[in-house]
């Protein structure tokens, strides 16, 4: 679980701390933030599993990246990252990425701390830090080689507790419910994860249904707590395809009318796949 995130300098984000609960909800004004903060952790993840420079690439360059600086010296952006896991292990992640000419940019600094929670206080087990291309403490006694255009904590996998870090940061899941995706009947799919987009969701409601009826009514009663008209859902095939209904509350005490997704708002088709991601089982990251 992410406990604490703090960042400075990436995009619209100045300096930024955000301390994490089970469950937390960003609200603000359009532009005021919410976005990037959401993609500082999934840069993070893709930085860590697909290379750092891939990450970069896909956000248009460093130039992109960093908050805009005018004429003066270019920003350093700054990420660290408090998780825990298991509750027995927690660990705080930091790195700084400077800016280089035409683009460029280099690891300026890495450092990862890891600290046992099992006992009455917490130990520090294990740590490891770089600076500017140079190993300034590791764990290892002959460490890799190191290239300043990568993070180091890949380097460590095989290492505990690690590992432990490099699969707490890189099993985030991200969402981004296109109610289009929803809409049309989708074909049977994978019921396991929901997709980004959710054009599986059918087939996830209908596992649900089957296979785990408890969380099944878990989400019904979700949503009914967010959408008062709304009852429950339900998952029929037509055909070679799967189309989902909202079941609502009707003008008569017996009545309650069903309505395909077709006829839905996109405000509760999102909030549908939001609260669907929440209760798949087994739980996304």
């Amino acid at each position: 679980m992410i406990g604490q995130l703090k960042v400075k300098n990436y995009r619209s984000l100045a300096d930024v701390t955000v301390s994490f609960d089970v469950l937390t909800v960003l609200v603000g004004l359009n532009g005021s933030g919410k976005s990037n903060l959401v993609d500082v952790l999934r840069f993070v993840s893709e930085a860590l599993t697909h290379g750092l420079d891939s990450a970069v690439i896909k956000r248009h360059g460093m130039s992109a990246l960093r908050r805009w600086s005018g004429k003066g010296r270019p920003y350093d952006v700054e990420i660290g990252l408090s998780v825990s896991g298991n509750g027995t292990l927690a660990a705080d992640y930091q790195f700084t990425l400077g800016s280089e000419l035409r683009g460029g940019y280099r690891v300026k600094s890495e450092r990862c701390e890891v600290r046992d929670l099992s006992g009455q206080s917490s130990k520090l087990i294990s740590k490891f830090e770089t600076l500017n291309g140079e190993w300034g403490a590791s764990p290892l006694e002959t460490a890799p080689a190191l290239q300043q255009t990568a993070l180091a904590l890949p380097l460590l996998t095989g290492l505990e507790p690690f590992r432990q870090v490099y699969d707490l940061l890189t099993s985030m899941s991200f969402y981004n419910i296109v109610p289009n995706d929803l809409t049309e009947p989708q074909k049977p799919a994978n019921v396991h994860p929901l997709t980004e987009r959710g054009d599986n969701l059918a087939s996830l409601l209908r596992e649900l249904r089957r296979s785990h009826s408890t969380v099944s009514k878990e989400l019904e009663s979700a949503l009914n707590s967010v959408m008062s008209d709304v009852l429950g859902y339900q998952v029929a095939q037509v055909g070679g395809y799967l189309v989902t209904k909202l079941r609502h509350t009707g003008a008569g005490k017996d009545q309650q009318p069903l309505f395909e997704l077709s006829q839905e708002s996109d405000g509760t088709l999102r909030m549908l796949g939001i609260l669907s991601a929440l209760y798949q089982t087994p739980p996304g990251d």
